[in-house]
């Protein structure tokens, strides 16, 4: 462990507790294998899931068509 001045001026936590509203979600899902749905961003933000879920839908909607 680094003894320097700057590194006991700023220690950072190892290991910090989730929320129990953010447990079983992941900052980034897709490098666990995840789905999009189990971010945290789109859990604390639901407009923003709703309008991936549209955008999805378009997107299968127009490879539909073709």
């Amino acid at each position: 462990m680094r003894q320097d001045a700057w590194a006991n001026a700023h220690r950072i936590p190892v290991e910090v507790e989730k929320a129990q509203a953010d447990r079983g979600l992941y900052l980034h899902p897709e490098l666990f294998g995840a789905p999009p749905e189990k971010s945290i961003a789109l859990a604390h933000h639901p407009m923003m899931q709703k309008l991936l879920k549209q955008q999805a839908a378009a997107k299968l909607n127009a490879s539909a068509k073709q």
